[in-house]
């Protein structure tokens, strides 16, 4: 094959991730992967053993376990995976926006979706670190700060999907029911088996990123081929007016 036929592979530039809510997407995609392998390790370490259905995942930050064990590398792994979460998704909340841009609604629900996705993130470095078992009421209020912080951008960026003509309303469908379920799982409806709903709403909210960097790819593409026909038909006129 000519080295020219060779598909050109493009590494996007660090800038890119800061301004392209493509990016910034494939960016918080990573980082909840990196959450994920940091979570299963700070279980693996976790002092006499971390079980995923009765325990949170806040109990992997603790200093010492309830029986008053050190807790010393489960809490370093839990401490380092959720800061690296939140810093890597300081992009998304940055850039994600910017594609309601159909309206002034749109315009207002996307940057109130963002603002809660920033404050959520706050939320999130104060479980980080401040461990449940030294300030338990401190823990629980940015526990509760952070579920609430994402359900209120969920359902102002599924709003804002459910407006804007060309973002297909599953989305919004979607990003409503997840919202409903979370706030379900908040005012504790789900009391037998909040742990393991807390794992599962984390996973649809993972899922849910997932879909919309798949949307934003095809809406992307779609734009291109709009472009390209826009570009090809104003060649073809104006050469049919030299001619």
């Amino acid at each position: 094959m000519d080295e020219s036929e060779k598909e050109v592979i493009k590494v996007p530039k660090f800038a890119e991730f800061t301004r392209d809510p493509k990016y910034a997407t494939q960016l918080a995609i990573v980082a909840f992967i990196i959450y994920y392998s940091f979570i299963l390790f700070a279980a693996v370490f976790y002092t006499g053993g971390y079980d995923f259905v009765t325990d949170y995942y806040s109990d992997l930050g603790r200093t010492f376990t309830s029986e008053g064990d050190p807790n010393t590398l489960s809490l370093l792994f839990f401490v380092t995976g959720t800061l690296l979460t939140g810093l890597m998704f300081i992009p998304f909340w940055l850039t994600f926006y910017t594609l309601f841009h159909q309206s002034r609604n749109t315009r207002l629900l996307g940057k109130l979706g963002s603002t809660s996705g920033i404050l959520a993130l706050t939320a999130l470095y104060g479980i980080a670190l401040i461990p449940i078992n030294i300030i338990l009421d401190l823990h629980a209020f940015f526990s509760v700060s952070y579920y609430l912080t994402i359900t209120l951008s969920l359902c102002c960026y599924s709003a804002a999907m459910l407006l804007q003509s060309d973002y297909p309303n599953y989305n919004g469908v979607l990003g409503l029911l997840i919202a409903v379920f979370e706030l379900l799982f908040i005012i504790g409806i789900f009391s037998e088996i909040e742990p393991l709903i807390q794992k599962i709403t984390s996973l649809c909210f993972a899922l849910w990123l997932v879909l919309q960097y798949s949307t934003i790819r095809r809406i992307a593409n779609s734009r291109s081929q709009s472009n390209y026909i826009m570009e090809s038909n104003t060649t073809k006129t104006c050469v049919s007016l030299d001619g």
